[in-house]
């Protein structure tokens, strides 16, 4: 009798236990675009969940999740996060649709033990002036790491731009790594950012440049930003920066995600646009179109108005790009493709500039009668004296932007 009692009472809380078993708040389709079979393998990806949804943590359902939490709202539960998951492999072209769910927010992830960095070198043969390097393996890492956990790790690293033959750091250029390291396939990707964002940064510096692993070759361009149709603009000008990035080992952004657009919309992170409305076949291919023919290297325009008091209809200008728009109703790797490479490519607008006291941002809390206007600003932050570097150049950018649309 006491057994069939228990047997009983166990059989209740199992069902309930089942009943109160977190539903999925949303899930994302992750497609594999490699035109081959996947092995199985990491994927990552972000995540943004309406107020509420979420407590803590959040996982992919059935599957081991790594959840990086980087944002919340004012009630504590997950803004976004940044999801990796370890994927089971994919046919050419097969599709995976993942139920993400609430989970117990997993302790801080422990920073994987990394092997060895990769020998990546950015070298910089400045015209009319030395050649430098900025090493991977030499950087400084930053305290905090990105990401963290048993599926993956992400750091920001810096390092100096040096003179080969002397040794002493470039007065401007700074170079960023960020590295992310997968063990299960013993994958890096590592991102390099030149910069020449420094408040006090005398001008603009004309150069060439190569990036290696090793001997190997994985990027050159000659005559870094310049622009084909204006003559006059070359070189990497003051308070701007370009990215490449770049796979070691098996690479893993050989997927593509599609979100939930109901649930995208629902979480009022975005504008309200009606879910029912699919972009057209033909204004994607149009997207497409238009992003293959722009100028996509470092330090060129894209699809982005160079001129910014340009009047009437401007792809970049209202409540979201007009490319980001076609993403977000279309969910097409095209489209993505454009959205993030005009990102990148924002950031040759000369108004990225650098404090170097706070190595932030230059703050309007720390210089609060600073404008970007040279009549308006009575901040007497003078640029560093460029007599000791004769490349310096004052040369254009190609960008001219105003107050009203940067």
């Amino acid at each position: 009798m006491k057994l069939t009692i228990a047997l009983a009472l166990m059989i209740v809380l199992s069902a309930c236990a089942g009943a109160l078993a977190a539903k999925p708040v949303t899930s994302v389709t992750v497609v594999n675009a490699s035109g081959v079979a996947r092995p199985a393998g990491p994927v990552t990806f972000g995540a943004f969940f309406a107020k509420g949804d979420v407590a803590s943590g959040v996982a992919a359902e059935g599957l081991p999740t790594q959840a990086d939490v980087k944002r919340h709202w004012d009630d504590g539960s997950v803004k976004h996060a940044v999801l990796t998951v370890a994927l089971g492999a994919l046919d050419a072209g097969g599709e995976k649709e993942l139920a993400l769910t609430p989970a117990t927010l997993a302790k801080p992830g422990s920073p994987t033990k990394t092997p060895q960095l990769p020998d990546v070198k950015v070298r910089i043969s400045i015209h009319k002036g030395p050649t430098e390097t900025a090493s991977l393996r030499s950087a400084v890492r930053e305290e905090k790491t990105w990401l963290a956990g048993s599926q993956m790790t992400e750091w920001r690293l810096k390092a100096a731009v040096t003179d080969n033959e002397t040794g002493k750091a470039d007065p401007e250029l700074v170079v960023l790594f960020d590295v992310r390291y997968y063990p299960s396939t013993k994958s890096f990707r590592v991102a390099a950012i030149v910069e020449n964002c420094n408040w006090t940064s005398a001008g603009t510096i004309p150069y060439d440049v190569t990036i290696l692993n090793g001997d190997k070759e994985l990027f050159s361009q000659k005559d870094i930003g310049a622009w084909p149709d204006k003559p006059k603009v070359r070189g990497h000008t003051k308070w701007t920066r370009w990215v490449k990035r770049f796979w070691i080992g098996r690479k893993l952004d050989d997927v593509h995600v599609r979100y939930d657009k109901k649930y995208i919309f629902r979480t009022n992170l975005l504008p309200h646009y009606d879910p029912k409305v699919k972009a057209s076949d033909q204004a994607l291919g149009r997207l497409a179109g238009r992003w293959k023919k722009a100028a996509t290297v470092p330090l060129q325009r894209g699809m982005i108005t160079a001129y910014f008091p340009t009047t009437g209809g401007r792809s970049e200008i209202g409540p979201l790009p007009r490319w980001t728009a076609l993403y977000l109703l279309g969910q097409d790797a095209g489209a993505k493709a454009a959205m993030l490479g005009n990102a990148d490519l924002s950031a040759g607008c000369p108004i990225h500039i650098r404090d170097e006291e706070t190595d932030w941002v230059l703050s309007i809390d720390d210089h609060p009668t600073y404008s970007l206007n040279r009549r308006g600003t009575r901040e007497k932050m003078k640029p560093r004296d460029a007599a000791d570097t004769p490349y310096v150049t004052k040369d254009p950018n190609g960008f001219r932007v105003d107050a009203a649309h940067q």
